[in-house]
């Protein structure tokens, strides 16, 4: 019962947790077991001689162990060994997951969920509308068949040492039952991508893990879009990237691999259509591309709206709580990939617990933003929601033109309007504005405003509007989605993806 008891339980309680000890790895086979059978009589004379709650004890240990490893991970001090225990308890823990229970139940409702995006037209629309007026859901006419019962996952890496033996493999099985296998080119062959343009039969929104895998996805879900399965392999380090970081965060994901539908990729709103016919309005910032690397002819609008596609569609999947997109190319690096192992499982999406829980929508918005000029390269949307399904749906009713960005700013606003949370009517204002007089409305004293700022309805951070409209919880100014796991920097179709820098 004095210090240097609890500082034994403690120690104990910390290699238990993982937190480790330098002193393991010098100790033998013997002398490892010599030592758990005096912990184990200390505990015993701890708790029937001393009265020492000794389960107290050490759930307390292990909380300040994990805290004290957690903090390591945000300094970037863990030493080699330490980082090798973290992967080492990840790979035991992995290994010790009880077998997944069957649910005939849940099993149908998925089989149901597949079937319903196999539908298009019409029947398509009716059956796959989230929402119970079908405001929003116009769009899914136009939308065609997409297969989201398929697999997928990486069959050869080809990084590093296996470079130069085979090349990056992706593999799986359709909705059918249909094997599928592509390979990327060798480097220096004189195969092109082309061998690999006709890509899948349908737009595909797959679960990742094995073709023989019998695991069902569940709870908090990652998202990753590409247009085409040559953009999966021009960006292959950062796919296998992410592949890595959503298993360490231990969170189930899905991969959208597809074209916008051509009917979605021509056609727009007539308040869209006039803004496109003024030159001025529809330039692209900059020299940005809206449109992912593949085999999409350039229309109307982005194929950066598949994103929007895939997450209303796993919105609907059975057993899901909550969709968590990211950019393809944004990165995890080692520390960061330390701190996702060493983060506490079951992974929400979110920094805090209580924000995933109550959050219905949320994007990425910087300090200083109006709550509206957010970034939809991380966006999160709970599953079986109202509100989220919603948003997603009026985000792909508002297409228009470059990236996605316009779409959702405009949605987030007719949104609010509607349920009186702007300063004023919104009155499509947005509209008239160039990409970048949008982006920095508020900031940039350039941008002409019309009428007092108190009565201005693009005025408002996060804040103001979470504090008028606290049901909506559509906005989080603390929320922050894979804040600290991943660092978005776009890969240029230039980079030779298979030496871009991938922690193995």
């Amino acid at each position: 019962r004095n210090a240097g008891d609890g500082d034994a339980a403690n120690s104990a309680a910390g290699r238990a947790a993982g937190g480790g000890n330098e002193e393991d790895d010098f100790l033998d086979s013997g002398e490892k077991a010599r030592e758990v059978q005096l912990v184990a009589q200390f505990k015993a004379f701890a708790s029937e001689v001393a009265h020492v709650d000794v389960a107290a004890v050490e759930a307390a240990a292990e909380a300040k162990a994990q805290q004290s490893l957690e903090a390591k991970v945000r300094r970037g001090e863990l030493s080699a060994a330490e980082e090798a225990r973290l992967v080492e308890r990840f790979r035991a823990e992995r290994a010790a997951a009880p077998a997944e229970e069957e649910n005939p139940e849940l099993a149908g409702r998925i089989d149901a969920w597949v079937q319903n995006w196999r539908a298009e037209g019409r029947a398509g629309k009716q059956v796959r509308c989230r929402e119970s007026r079908a405001k929003a859901c116009h769009w899914l006419e136009k939308l065609g068949p997409v297969d989201v019962g398929c697999r997928v996952s990486i069959a050869s890496l080809s990084m590093g040492v296996a470079r130069a033996k085979t090349p990056p493999t992706l593999e799986g099985t359709t909705g059918d039952g249909v094997d599928f296998t592509f390979k990327a080119p060798i480097r220096g062959s004189k195969e092109p991508f082309d061998g690999i343009r006709g890509g899948l039969p349908l737009p595909s929104l797959c679960a990742y893990g094995a073709k023989t895998s019998k695991r069902t996805p569940r709870g908090v879900i990652g998202l990753v879009a590409a247009s085409s399965v040559e953009y999966v392999f021009r960006q292959w380090g950062a796919v296998a990237n992410k592949a890595t970081l959503f298993a360490a965060a231990g969170l189930d994901w899905s991969l959208w691999i597809g074209e916008l539908d051509k009917r979605l990729a021509t056609t727009a709103s007539a308040e869209c259509l006039t803004r496109q016919a003024n030159a001025a309005l529809a330039a692209a910032p900059g020299q940005f591309d809206s449109v992912y690397v593949g085999n999409a002819s350039r229309h109307l609008n982005s194929n950066h709206l598949v994103k929007v596609i895939a997450a209303y569609a796993l919105v609907q999947r059975p057993g899901v709580t909550g969709v968590a997109y990211v950019d393809v190319d944004a990165m995890t690096d080692r520390q960061q990939l330390m701190r996702a192992l060493a983060t506490p499982k079951p992974y929400s999406g979110f920094d805090q617990p209580e924000s995933a829980r109550g959050l219905r929508f949320w994007s990425h918005t910087a300090p200083g933003d109006q709550f509206w000029q957010t970034s939809s390269s991380r966006f999160f949307a709970r599953a079986d929601d109202d509100v989220a399904s919603k948003l997603l749906g009026l985000w792909l009713a508002n297409r228009c033109g470059f990236g996605d960005r316009l779409a959702l700013w405009t949605s987030l606003l007719r949104y609010a309007e509607s349920h009186k949370c702007l300063r004023g009517p919104y009155d499509g204002r947005l509209t008239n504005l160039t990409y970048g007089q949008a982006a920095t409305y508020g900031r940039d004293p350039a941008t002409t405003r019309s009428g007092p700022a108190a009565l201005d309805p693009l005025l408002g951070e996060c804040d103001e509007i979470s504090d008028k409209c606290w049901k909506l919880r559509i906005c989080d100014a603390e929320a922050k989605l894979f804040e600290g796991l991943v660092t978005h920097a776009t890969v240029s179709s230039a980079t030779d993806a298979r030496r871009f820098p991938f922690v193995d």
